[in-house]
């Protein structure tokens, strides 16, 4: 039996949603006509969503399906995390900074280094 749990997030960019997805090496298509909502599929064709809730997204998971590869906590987590580090490489390349340096360490968080020169 299925049990669709549905997770707030804090995910307000789709097309940052989207390359984080593609990091993390799943594929999506939206399945709406303003292209919002969107159907994600891991390697082994799991299936999730993402649907647009007025200002940002939630996660929509069949718990018995996903406790099976990986629990939905770790998931999110990791989702988070991609989806986190690609706001700030996005935000400091705006901002006129370079990316110097990604280190995963050893809690599994991730060490970045920008840097702007000042002219």
């Amino acid at each position: 039996m299925s049990h669709l749990t549905q997770i707030k997030t804090k995910i307000t960019n789709k097309e940052i949603l989207g390359k984080t997805l593609n990091d993390l090496g799943f594929t999506y298509q939206y399945i709406d006509q303003k292209n919002l909502n969107m159907i994600v599929k891991d390697q082994s064709m799991n299936e999730f969503e993402f649907n647009w809730n007025n200002n940002k997204y939630s996660l929509i998971a069949d718990t018995d399906i996903w406790q099976n590869n990986i629990k939905i906590e770790n998931l999110i987590n990791k989702i988070t995390q991609q989806y986190s580090y690609n706001c700030i490489l996005e935000t400091s390349v705006k901002e006129g900074f370079n990316n110097v340096s990604k280190d995963f360490l050893q809690d599994g968080s991730i060490k970045i280094v920008i840097q702007r020169w000042c002219t």
